[in-house]
């Protein structure tokens, strides 16, 4: 029977120097599920295993081992919540964030509830919670850029986004994902020239996301820089094949077109909302600490 365990011919003698390491490996497993029954923190990190294997289920029942023996604190339940968000397990996300926002009312998991309805397409509602994180939170730049975003991805309310996304860089100068939306509202706004400085910065703090690239290779392609433009909307698609806008951006750069401005990938649903850059919403505020980091997570844009 162990020989099916062990790869290759298996001699009595090897067999026999092979029991020790299984009892090696069936002791870890039993002592690491005895842990978990025990620890909140071993709990957490056997569904993070899980969730990163794609086995849903079991990652939620292990987060659920961690949530009651902590109690489904309100700090808890947005973690699970960023988690799958993050694993896009968007409905799933939805629920713990939910629950957070239940909890606690002025909880940051609101910002994170509001991309979970925006990539399960629920644009209004959507909207809706990321102004009442902004009302709740007039400080929170995460809630600063989140409705910026939502407003500069769709072309609509340009005037508004830029103003929201310059306060969120105001309270969070450094932040790439920031630097990255103000660049996108500038562009879309026409202002190419603010546009690259701010999205030319945005690619040296993400070199590596292809949004952002995307943005960039967009900007330059409408300034005329036509070959910088290919080698950054190349980049953007191989590091993202399926980034809503890149494949149609290289085709039009290389053949000579341009592109428009605002650009709005098609089938973006615009918000049935009068388009008035001069509504306010929510006051400026001094930067002060979120009192959580939660992980980088994808913008909400619907896919």
């Amino acid at each position: 029977m162990f020989a099916r365990c062990v790869p290759g011919k298996l001699t009595p003698g090897r067999a026999g120097r092979a029991w020790p390491l299984l009892l090696v490996v069936l002791l870890g497993i039993a002592a690491l599920a005895a842990w978990a029954r025990q620890s909140p923190r071993a709990a957490l990190t056997i569904g993070d295993q899980w969730l990163s294997l794609g086995e849903v289920s079991r990652a939620e029942g292990a987060y659920g081992r961690f949530l009651a023996q902590r109690g489904n604190a309100p700090d808890d339940l947005f973690q699970i919540g960023a988690r799958f968000l993050q694993a896009q397990q968007w409905r799933k996300a939805e629920h713990y964030l939910s629950r957070a926002v239940a909890a606690d009312p002025v909880h940051p998991a609101r910002v994170l509830l509001g991309i979970a309805y925006e990539k399960t397409g629920r644009d209004e509602q959507a909207e809706a919670t990321y102004r009442e994180a902004l009302r709740r939170r007039p400080g929170d730049p995460q809630a600063l850029n989140a409705l910026g975003y939502f407003y500069a991805y769709r072309g609509y309310r340009i005037g508004l986004a830029v103003e929201l996304l310059q306060r969120a860089l105001q309270l969070a100068p450094e932040e790439g994902a920031i630097i990255d939306s103000l660049g996108w509202a500038l562009y879309q706004r026409g202002d190419l020239t603010a546009a690259i400085r701010q999205l030319r910065r945005a690619v040296a703090a993400l070199p590596g996301d292809a949004e952002v690239r995307f943005h960039f290779g967009v900007a330059l392609a409408r300034a005329g820089l036509r070959d910088p433009a290919l080698v950054e909307l190349g980049k953007a698609a191989r590091q993202d094949p399926k980034l809503p806008g890149v494949q149609a951006a290289l085709r039009q750069v290389r053949a000579g077109r341009r592109l428009p401005v605002p650009l709005v990938p098609p089938g973006v649903r615009r918000p049935s909302a009068p388009d008035d850059d001069a509504e306010e919403v929510g006051p400026p505020a001094q930067p002060r600490e979120a009192p959580l980091s939660p992980p980088r997570l994808p913008r909400g844009r619907t896919t």
